[in-house]
Formats: structure tokens, sequence, C-alpha cells
């Protein structure tokens, strides 16, 4: 079942969507998330990375669906009844982002983010800084990197 998702209208401060991964915490950057689904049929698309599931379909429209442990080379397992989509948009193109567990938005004030963006950038280039989730670090990771990378992009325009 798909759920829209709604940002808080009235907040200036930035809002997240933290998920996580092999227990691990990371968020997105709230802006680009659409909705939120549970686990759907995927179609394999042949000559895709392999982190790229394949296709599904959401509400008659096609979109590329990416499972993020294997885009961040992390243990791949058996989905469950905890496995979550989150449907994000960048620029008109939707996409799915597989992920273990979702938690609730977070909205941090700008002063809270700590300042690491430029040491993580270049440890792992899908990193975009630090936040806080519940007294824990958690990764924000950089939506158009990861989506702009291997072509998914562009396969997510194709079949939008």
């Amino acid at each position: 079942m798909l759920t829209p998702y709604q940002l808080s209208e009235n907040s200036t401060s930035g809002q997240f969507l933290p998920f996580r991964l092999d227990n691990e915490i990371f968020a997105i950057e709230s802006m680009y998330v659409t909705a939120i689904s549970k686990m759907l049929m995927i179609s394999p698309l042949p000559g895709t990375p392999e982190y790229c599931k394949g296709i599904a379909k959401v509400e008659g429209k096609l979109l590329p669906v990416i499972d993020m442990r294997l885009k961040l080379r992390k243990n791949c397992i058996p989905y469950n009844d905890e496995t979550q989509i989150i449907m994000v948009n960048l620029e008109g193109a939707q996409s799915g982002l597989i992920v273990d567990t979702l938690a609730e938005v977070l909205t941090v004030s700008p002063g809270c983010q700590d300042g690491y963006e430029e040491c993580l950038s270049k440890s792992n280039p899908y990193f975009k800084g630090i936040i806080k989730v519940s007294g824990s670090p958690a990764m924000v990771l950089d939506c158009k990197k990861i989506l702009m990378e291997d072509g998914i992009f562009d396969l997510a325009q194709l079949v939008s």
C-alpha cells in the first residue's frame, strides 16, 4: 500500500527521513520523498547494476527500484515485513529506494547538523553530512548522487 508523504509546511529547518540499513542509521532529505510503500513486486531489468533490483509499477507508473544495502555495499538480506520502499522524485523522475526500516521524520535546526561534510564526501561520495537521530549519528545521503550514477536517473526519466 502506498502512503503519501507530506512535509511540515511551516518548518524552516531541514527535514530528514531516517532509515536503517544493517543496524546503521541513514537519512535522506525529505524534500525528495513523495511516498512510502511496503515491499512491491519488482520485475528484474537486465543490464542494470546489481543494486538496481528492477522496475516496479506504482499507481500505474513504472519506476526503477534501488536496494540501498547493495548500493552502500552492505550485506544482502532477504526482504521481510519491515522492508520499505521510499519513493523519491528527482527533477520529475521517480525512483524507489529499498530500506530495512523507517523512523519518524526528523526536523533539524540548521546549527544541529555536524560539519563533517568535506571529510565525509572524500570517504564516500554519497554522504552529505551527519545528523543525530535519538542521540545516535545518522549519515545523510546525497539523493542526487545516488540516483545520477550508472544511468539510474536516465532510466527513471525514461519510464516516468
